[in-house]
């Protein structure tokens, strides 16, 4: 029966009679979680390698599930050497850029983590909007 179908298992079935109606809701309830994918932000002090390579590895693994930025408290360029661990690894980051926080400001993030001291001590200031006690203080140097 449809109602006890849970979401990825309705892709693919066939319903019949009164389940298309179950099987209609539950496809717009799939709808509504694909449509609202949480913001991530990784915070650095320059986005040159740490925050460019959790951008990178967050976007390979979980790409389809979260929406992934990264930013320095000042921006300057990506590191050749995060290009090349990633590499590496298989993931290819060398057409990111970095970026500072106010390319971001206005936008609502769910979650920020940042990857250095400077970031985190600098974060309260950085004029984006963030969600409350969303912030992890991941790395510190």
């Amino acid at each position: 029966m449809a109602s006890e179908l849970k979401g990825e298992e309705l892709v693919g079935k066939e319903l019949k009679g009164n389940d298309l109606k179950d099987n209609d809701l539950k496809r717009n309830e799939l709808k509504d979680r694909e449509v609202h994918r949480e913001k991530v932000l990784f915070l650095c002090s320059h986005n040159s390698a740490r925050s460019q390579m959790a951008e990178g590895l967050l976007k390979a693994m979980y790409g389809d599930r979260y929406d992934v930025y990264s930013a320095g408290i000042k921006a300057t360029s990506v590191d050749p050497r995060a290009i090349k661990v990633m590499k590496e690894i298989g993931i290819d980051i060398s057409g990111q850029r970095s970026k500072g926080m106010e390319e971001y400001s206005g936008i609502l993030f769910d979650l920020v983590v940042t990857v250095c001291d400077k970031a985190r001590e600098t974060c309260p200031l950085c004029g984006t909007t963030l969600k409350p006690y969303k912030i992890i203080y991941f790395i510190s140097n």
